[in-house]
């Protein structure tokens, strides 16, 4: 659609008219011609140079909403899923599946998948995003405010064994020793910033999920065991 700039002066009936001439047809009330074209998957970065790795899974990630968000291989490495691609990794791989992945890396270490093919299985699963619902796609996800009231109080305590951090490098993901997964603000590094270094002990109170890949939860304290900080107001 062409933008067109109104001038600050134009009378204010001029203006609602040209904004009414501007406003497209499916916006209109009462009128109900089909959406703008549907765009597909968006492209990579320009700056990332596609990869393609082979590797085991050493075990499936979630998010405190219990949904399958990555991978963590047996080298270390992170595997970062799109959010609409979890249940279809899940049903493809499992612990101790041997992959080849394509994709492109973060800044600061972990891989973006657009592909996976379970080398076992030949199971192959591409980053396709849904097709919304008015297009013929499925009904979507509950809106996170919603799924958040099925979210139960956890607490864990544990050494970090690998910590996660954003494209920016900050730390977002603890990996305890148990196997649980802490997510955390990005405020969380000057609030909890000491303990939250690999080989550190740390304790984290907050809400979250138990599944069959594992628990993973929202900190909402968290800290050095019995010293735990607040990391948002009233809590």
């Amino acid at each position: 659609m062409t933008h067109r700039t109104i001038p600050l002066l134009m009378p204010l009936a001029a203006a609602l008219a040209l904004g009414a001439h501007l406003q497209p047809a499916h916006a209109r009330p009462g009128h109900h011609a089909a959406p703008p074209p549907y765009q597909g998957a968006p492209a990579a970065p320009h700056h990332a140079a596609m990869v393609s790795i082979d590797g085991q899974v050493q075990r499936l990630l979630v998010n405190p909403f219990g949904e399958v968000n990555g991978l963590l291989l047996g080298t270390g490495q992170v595997v970062d899923l799109p959010h609409h691609l979890g249940d279809s990794v899940a049903a493809a791989v499992s612990a101790g599946a041997t992959v080849r992945l394509s994709g492109h890396y973060s800044p600061h270490g972990s891989l973006r998948v657009s592909s996976l093919t379970n080398l076992a299985t030949g199971a192959v699963v591409t980053d396709v995003p849904p097709v919304p619902y008015y297009y013929g796609g499925g009904l979507p996800r509950l809106p996170r405010h919603l799924a958040a009231q099925a979210l139960v109080p956890l607490n864990a305590t544990g050494t970090i064994v690998k910590l996660v951090r954003s494209g920016s490098g900050t730390p977002r993901v603890a990996l305890l020793d148990n196997g649980t997964l802490v997510y955390f603000p990005p405020h969380a590094a000057y609030v909890a910033g000491a303990q939250l270094v690999e080989g550190a002990v740390l304790q984290a109170s907050g809400l979250g999920s138990t599944t069959v890949h594992g628990v993973a939860i929202e900190a909402l304290r968290m800290g050095a065991p019995g010293q735990m900080q607040p990391l948002y107001q009233g809590q």
